[in-house]
């Protein structure tokens, strides 16, 4: 049975056994096996023969601290919220958080579904004058920005907006 690569290896785990075994200088082996001397020197250190994890060790946010991770979490928990929200989900949700938290909420940033504004459509013109979305209008209520990510850009979903922080604040 063959052996798995991943997509930059250079080497096979023979070839780094051998690496490890030799007592040659670390030009010849580069050579020798048409690596770098760096890619040799990497895997005289090493203990192993088996290629290191690329994911991270220690699965986390990269926007969130763990205690905000922590907050959302429990907050979550706590109203059971659906995976798939509607109109007066979302509006709900953003009602029970802005009552939860000890602090102002500055803004929010959410995805172009209907829960959160209109069709693109109708954000502008005759429609948008007279009516102003349900989650909308609960933000300007609470002095909350409300902010889009932008359309086919799936990467944003999941972040959150670092918070602000201000002495006064605080």
């Amino acid at each position: 049975m063959g052996q798995v690569l991943h997509g930059s290896a250079r080497t096979t785990e023979a070839v780094r056994r051998a690496i490890q075994l030799r007592q040659e200088s670390v030009r010849a082996l580069a050579r020798c096996y048409g690596v770098s001397p760096t890619t040799v020197q990497k895997w005289r250190k090493r203990e192993t023969t088996a290629d290191a994890r690329m994911e991270p060790k220690e699965v986390r946010s990269n926007v969130l601290t763990p205690e905000q991770e922590a907050i959302i979490v429990t907050f979550r928990r706590h109203t059971l919220l659906e995976e798939k929200a509607n109109i007066d989900t979302a509006s709900d949700f953003l009602r029970a958080l802005i009552e939860a938290v000890p602090y102002q909420i500055h803004a929010v940033l959410t995805d172009n579904g209907v829960q959160f504004c209109d069709a693109p459509k109708n954000r502008s013109g005759p429609t948008a004058m007279l009516r102003v979305h349900r989650f909308d209008r609960l933000c300007r209520e609470h002095g909350i920005e409300h902010r889009l990510t932008k359309p086919n850009h799936p990467w944003t979903n999941g972040q959150s907006l670092p918070p602000r922080r201000r002495r006064s604040s605080a």
